[in-house]
């Protein structure tokens, strides 16, 4: 499984607003006393044990779980980063497409999600793409690049400064 471990920490560039989690409560979905937010009907729910954020189910398509900082908790500008730590159990080789998430720049209602969504896939590449409304409706920005297999306790990282993004 991959999932986000032990610390999430979004800082955008100008340091302006800042938040950091270890993840210590189990919920489902994600909440963390209302900072964490997730609107869509038609998506999976992060949940959260044992300092870990994960999807508990993977299904084929793009019902991806999702869930960002409330924007009634704290606003972000426009540039943020995103840092996480990737766990990837031991023995863990899938077949399709897992993958570890960062989002940037999220909005979303009932029926619709936009983001930038940087992948990082247990099959060894990273991929940026736009999510611009529906299930299944995406603009692939980057192509993807190869070579970068994440190992467990990897660092994955997702910076927008306007409208260069970069994914290490």
């Amino acid at each position: 499984m991959l999932t986000l471990k032990r610390h999430a920490r979004i800082v955008p560039s100008s340091v302006a607003a800042y938040y950091s989690t270890n993840f210590d409560t189990t919920e489902n979905p994600i909440s963390e006393s209302g900072v964490w937010q997730h609107l869509g009907t038609d998506r999976q729910n992060v949940e959260t044990g044992s300092g870990y954020a994960y999807t508990p189910l993977f299904q084929a398509g793009y019902d991806d779980a999702y869930a960002y900082i409330a924007p009634s908790y704290k606003t972000f500008a426009a540039d943020q980063e995103v840092t996480t730590v990737v766990r990837k159990a031991s023995g863990y080789s899938p077949a399709g497409s897992h993958e570890s998430e960062i989002l940037l720049r999220v909005s979303d209602t009932s029926s619709t999600f936009k983001a930038y969504e940087c992948q990082l896939r247990h099959s060894g590449f990273i991929q940026i793409v736009y999510l611009d409304g529906g299930i299944g409706t995406f603009t692939d920005i980057t192509g993807t690049t190869t070579g970068v297999t994440p190992v467990d306790s990897d660092v994955f990282r997702a910076r927008i400064v306007g409208s260069n993004i970069t994914c290490y």
